[in-house]
């Protein structure tokens, strides 16, 4: 995109800002406009189409030395990129449980990139936004005004920061002070064995190695194997304390200090107190019981944890 020089009276000043605003308007209403009737009329093209040659050896050129005009920017863009898409917006996308774009999330995209603010902190508005946002994220799951949350670029980020929130935890050490080398008694993560790859970059970022995760069969349901986890329970931590609490339709199940969250996420209630420690056995009655109970797929559990203790979180898939 051409900039033009910023005018001071003294020498000019490079900047960013487009050559002509008038043009730069124009290509703005029309990708405005052409973005209304992608979606709009997305149902009338195929889910995903493969490139041509042609189309694919644009993207090979060599590093462009000069400005390229905006609306030239756009044209190559809305030629050789808008009509080959991976697919995932399209209503017959059943690939990947990808998610899919629309219109309203674009618009605040478009003005949050327009405002460029950094919500790192500071005293400005979007920063009271992002707040808000999670101030209702924890109103939705029932979650007390003095929890801490934040947002992130997505579930496999989400997953990394639990992870080692648990790490840190667990350690027995302060991690972030002394690093992982200090931790003295290996950790271990139990997992089903149909969680997402990003489980095993976590162990690999965090340092624990992916060896520290310990992935548990699952069945024809894809429900965890409760026998398998606990035999690896008992061979690496040596015994389970589980508690068992039950609020309304709210089941929570504590094993080694964290809490496994088995209720609608709109039922969900922080922990105040639980019933009783048992042993692994019981600790898997206490399993079994809460899967007989609760209006969620036991099944697709995801394990974040130490040695003494994990947290696991389960999707709602019953509706």
């Amino acid at each position: 995109m051409q900039s033009r020089p910023y005018q001071t009276g003294k020498a000019p000043e490079e900047t960013l800002d487009p050559v002509d605003w008038t043009d730069a308007q124009a290509v703005a209403h029309r990708a405005v406009d052409d973005a209304v009737a992608y979606l709009r009329d997305i149902r009338d093209r195929p889910v995903w189409r493969d490139m041509p040659g042609d189309v694919r050896r644009t993207f090979e050129t060599l590093l462009p030395r000069s400005p390229t005009p905006l609306p030239e920017v756009y044209r190559e863009i809305a030629e050789t990129v808008m009509p080959y898409p991976m697919g995932n917006i399209h209503p017959r996308f059943w690939a990947w449980y990808m998610g899919a774009s629309n219109f309203t999330g674009a618009l605040g995209d478009f003005l949050a990139a327009i405002q460029g603010s950094n919500l790192g902190g500071g005293n400005h508005a979007a920063a009271k936004m992002d707040e808000q946002v999670v101030d209702w994220c924890k109103e939705m799951i029932g979650f007390p005004a003095s929890a801490s949350g934040t947002l992130v670029s997505g579930g496999s980020m989400a997953n990394t920061i639990a992870l080692i929130v648990a790490r840190n935890v667990k350690a027995g050490v302060d991690v972030r002070e002394h690093g992982v080398a200090a931790i003295e008694r290996p950790l271990r993560f139990y997992a089903s064995d149909q969680i997402h790859s990003c489980h095993r970059k976590a162990m690999e970022a965090m340092g624990v190695g992916n060896c520290a995760l310990q992935r548990i069969p699952t069945g024809d349901d894809f429900c965890i194997a409760l026998d398998a986890l606990g035999v690896a329970i008992a061979q690496h931590v040596g015994h389970l304390v589980g508690r068992l609490r039950q609020d309304h339709d709210h089941w929570l199940l504590l094993v080694g200090g964290q809490a496994v969250a088995l209720e609608r996420l709109h039922l969900a209630r922080s922990v105040d107190h639980a019933l009783a420690r048992h042993d692994v056995a019981q600790g898997l009655d206490n399993l079994r019981a809460a899967r007989e109970h609760v209006p969620v797929r036991f099944g697709h559990l995801q394990c974040h944890g130490g040695m003494s203790g994990f947290l696991f979180s389960c999707n709602d898939t019953a509706n």
